[in-house]
């Protein structure tokens, strides 16, 4: 594999690829280009990254310790947490600032859409646990709320002071999910 240089967890993945079916009789080689496009990533990084690559054939645990130690020595000099900050302040007031000029944000529906909500979802019990007093928020599941108007379920209001979700009456397999019959 040729490659130009990149942070080191990225080169770990691309490792992985050139030996993906492990055949000990078929090593591939590795070079990496050292002086390539910084963008999009951070120089320093690719710098900390060449200085701490070695050559040779290492197991797993040799990668690790290089991921270690490049998040360790960037992460710990104060030069490069200065730029950061200095960056994300700086991009921070670029954004206040065209907030600002826009009088708050204003998207259109067909290309900036981040969530699909049109089913909202709505936090429910399940029948067996409401009867076992596993009634915390951790034996919740969330489904879509229309669930709680269907003509396949058995929906019980509970609203006291221990607990305000309905109960849903329903088969329930944490593997696959909520099992509604004619609902497959």
């Amino acid at each position: 594999m040729f490659t130009d240089n990149a942070p080191i967890d990225s080169l770990i993945q691309r490792f992985g690829r050139v030996n993906r079916k492990k055949k000990q009789d078929k090593i591939g080689e590795i070079y990496i280009f050292r002086d390539t496009d910084s963008k999009p990533y951070y120089l320093r990084m690719l710098e900390i990254t060449y200085e701490t690559l070695e050559e040779g054939l290492f197991p797993v645990e040799k990668y690790i310790k290089w991921l270690n130690k490049v998040y360790d020595k960037l992460f710990n000099d104060k030069k490069i947490i200065n730029e950061l900050e200095s960056n994300f302040v700086e991009g921070y007031q670029k954004f206040n600032k065209i907030l600002s000029k826009q009088h708050g944000i204003y998207k259109s529906k067909d290309i900036y859409d981040l969530r699909y909500i049109e089913f909202p979802k709505k936090d429910y019990i399940l029948y067996e646990d409401y009867n076992e007093n596993m009634r915390d928020y951790d034996n919740t599941i969330s489904l879509p709320a229309w669930l709680s108007q269907s003509e396949h379920l058995v929906v019980y209001k509970n609203y006291t002071k221990d607990i305000d979700y309905d109960v849903l009456k329903l088969e329930y397999n944490y593997e696959i999910g909520a099992i509604i019959e004619g609902m497959e």
